[in-house]
């Protein structure tokens, strides 16, 4: 079952989908108001957008999915031009990379794997094809870009583009590129390449809600491409009066049953079952066989004089230029990024005549091997190669072929299998990626201590989740599993040093957030008076650690000092300037004293919540309901719901509040919900919709308030360097 999705409808949904049962699974999505139909492309285009901007606004990680590239490229213009247009990205261009305009705080997706990429302090670093993130920086012919999963900017410049890499925007993604991502929620527009297992595929990328917008004649046509020759003559023909047309229903059964398996991993790819399996081992030892893996591969490549990857594709560029070299064809020089037409052919020698046009109006040739030049035309029609280009392009074949046999077998005598290395990666970002979904997913109170409530503004949200993704990563890679502790220390130097630097980005992503509008947060967890109390002896207890030329910050802390409270971050920048040498206490504690500011805040201001332990367990609820369940299962948005719907003092639940309660239970067992957050996150249904407002109206004295940040931000005066 797709662990992915929430609603049990739409596990139910998928698992027919992927079996083979289109009808069914067609159905569901119909009957959940999960299909859209316009009356033609222009307009199926507005209302994925239009759906898209509400999804953003709403807060959630949205991605527009389409068959084809071409669609993809005018999804992403129109995204781009919706922002623009809210204000969200400036109106002008900030530069151009390649043949390709962008902006700062664009998102962008990488579309070549390479070693070529740097860091600002100038380390090289490798990327991948299909990495996503951020443009931060346009100039001198290079583009910077913050990676999602990546710790730093990285630089891409002329190299990157000489070799076939390329960057495209990525707002929307072809299926290809999507898998093995997660959204909030999917937007699937256009029936083009949207067969069974793309289906399966776009549909189930979407956590909370995966929409499909189609075209009404689009569906017309699919119904028609997808009988065999005999039906489709006979479809021209006069209907008879028995005849009707088929309903939209019939045509996306249609365009689901169309299995072309061999292109998508989710169906035959070998790999996938050894990904899995490799995906419940730990992950430093998956971080360590890839290490090795990759060291064996740079020791290979050595063997054999050449990159085996950049082999590789220089074999895909030279068939493809093979079977679709024209004369009059637009290609692009691999060698110097230069853009001109082919003006003629060699089959015998495997090469085309390119001729350029220079600015000032100056005409060169030059003959290029059809290995170093890329058609940019992703539609071009292919030729009939002469006899000449097929025994040519078989001898570049069977010659590379004969490399990557000796490449492979290098691999061999080493103890690495051909793709393991792929394989491994795959596997680490799975557990990357369910580590970091639990923690999200269970939001445990030293996480909002750390990086605080996740922002409503895009920015802020992938700023917030890559916080979140190195502290799960760390966690997972160092086997840190309690529930009461964030990012711990460990005694090994070299990881030291890696936990210095996390913590480090971590003080700086806190003065970051601290500084972005603060996000609105529906049923915030208020701890008791007594947890207060409670939390605040155990900080004191572990103050008693700090080194004695920091005891008197810590005492400052203790009395409620009201400068020290004002700006905590200025204190301890101070602390950290004149006492260097602590900076490792300072470091590792900083999320406490923060944590005792505001538990000393709280306290002083009276902010604190009920006792919901004690409320909770006085509840009896009526035996067999949602509720009682959820009280069985002690599940996590109990105690934040009881806290909303609660005075300070309670000490049980008045009738009233019993009833919205069990109404809260009832929703989230109708609809699957499984968030923290008592209401779950936006509803992706309006029957949703309807029952979601229904009981916020209800609950006219549910907490709905901004996270404060005021006396105790981390500012970004906090330098930890």
């Amino acid at each position: 079952m797709n662990r992915r999705q929430q609603a049990s409808w739409e596990q139910g949904a998928l698992a027919e989908l992927r079996a083979g049962n289109i009808t069914i699974a067609v159905r569901a999505y119909l009957d959940h108001d999960r299909v859209a139909v316009a009356d033609d492309r222009q307009q199926m285009v507005e209302i994925a957008i239009d759906r898209w901007a509400q999804a953003r606004g709403d807060g959630r990680h949205v991605v527009l999915l389409a068959g084809t590239n071409e669609l993809v490229d005018v999804l992403n213009e129109a995204a781009r031009r919706q922002l623009v247009d809210n204000g969200e990205l400036a109106a002008d261009l900030d530069g151009h990379y390649g043949h390709r305009g962008y902006r700062i705080g664009e998102r962008v997706v990488l579309r070549r794997n390479s070693d070529r990429a740097r860091t600002l302090d100038a380390q090289q670093v490798t990327v991948a094809n299909g990495q996503t993130g951020t443009v931060t920086g346009i100039g001198d012919g290079a583009l910077c870009v913050i990676l999602d999963n990546h710790n730093s900017i990285i630089t891409l410049d002329q190299a990157y583009l000489a070799h076939g890499g390329r960057v495209d925007h990525a707002y929307a993604l072809t299926t290809t590129r999507a898998q093995g991502g997660t959204w909030e929620q999917a937007i699937t527009v256009g029936l083009d390449g949207l067969y069974r297992e793309a289906a399966y595929v776009d549909m189930s990328r979407g956590q909370h809600s995966n929409l499909l917008v189609i075209t009404r004649p689009e569906a017309e046509q699919i119904d028609l491409l997808a009988r065999d020759p005999l039906e489709r003559h006979d479809q021209h023909g006069i209907p008879l009066p028995t005849e009707e047309p088929g309903t939209i229903d019939d045509e996306l059964v249609d365009t689901f049953e169309r299995s072309r398996a061999k292109h998508l991993a989710h169906t035959i790819d070998p790999n996938v079952a050894t990904v899995d399996a490799l995906a419940r081992r730990p992950l430093d030892q998956l971080e360590a066989r890839l290490n090795h893996c990759r060291h064996i591969e740079r020791l290979a490549n050595e063997h054999i004089g050449v990159d085996a990857t950049e082999l590789r594709h220089a074999i895909a560029t030279a068939s493809r230029t093979a079977t679709h070299a024209a004369i009059g064809q637009t290609v692009k020089a691999l060698d110097r990024h230069n853009i001109g037409t082919i003006i003629g052919l060699d089959d015998t020698a495997g090469e085309v005549l390119v001729g350029f046009l220079s600015a000032d109006g100056k005409c060169a040739e030059r003959s290029l091997a059809w290995q170093e030049v890329e058609i940019l035309d992703p539609h071009a029609t292919p030729r009939s190669l002469p006899e000449t280009a097929r025994m040519r392009l078989a001898q570049l074949t069977q010659a590379a072929d004969a490399t990557l046999a000796t490449w492979t077998s290098y691999l061999a005598l080493n103890g690495i299998d051909p793709g393991e290395a792929g394989n491994v990666q795959q596997a680490i970002r799975r557990v990357i990626e369910r580590a970091t979904n639990t923690l999200i997913a269970d939001l445990p109170q030293w996480l909002t201590t750390l990086v605080g409530y996740q922002p409503a503004d895009p920015i802020g949200t992938q700023t917030w989740t890559t916080a979140v993704r190195d502290i799960a990563t760390w966690r997972t890679r160092h086997y840190h599993e309690s529930d009461d502790v964030g990012i711990v220390p460990v005694i090994d130097d070299a990881a030291r040093q890696a936990w210095e630097a996390l913590s480090t980005r971590l003080v700086h992503t806190k003065a970051f957030l601290d500084h972005r509008d603060p996000p609105t947060v529906l049923w915030p967890h208020r701890r008791s008076h007594h947890e207060l109390v409670a939390r605040r002896t155990e900080l004191d207890q572990i103050f008693e650690t700090a080194p004695a030329d920091q005891q008197p910050l810590i005492a400052r802390l203790r009395r409620g000092d009201p400068q020290l409270l004002d700006d905590t971050a200025e204190v301890l920048k101070a602390a950290l300037d004149n006492q260097h040498a602590r900076r490792h206490w300072i470091l590792e504690h900083w999320p406490h004293i923060v944590e005792y500011a505001e538990v000393t805040n709280t306290l002083a201001n009276q902010l604190w919540g009920p006792d919901t332990a004690t409320i909770l367990s006085t509840l009896v609820p009526e035996t067999g309901s949602a509720l009682a369940a959820a009280v069985a299962a002690d599940e996590q948005w109990l105690p934040i719901a009881v806290g909303g719907l609660t005075p300070q003092w309670a000490t049980e639940l008045e009738p009233d509040a019993a009833v919205q309660l069990h109404a809260i239970a009832g929703y989230r067992q109708r609809w699957s919900v499984t968030s923290t957050q008592p209401l779950g996150a936006a509803p992706a249904t309006p029957a949703q919709l309807a029952e979601h407002e229904h009981l916020r109206q209800r609950f006219p004295h549910t907490p709905e308030l901004p996270v404060g940040r005021a006396n105790t931000r981390v500012s970004s005066g906090l330098d930890l360097q």
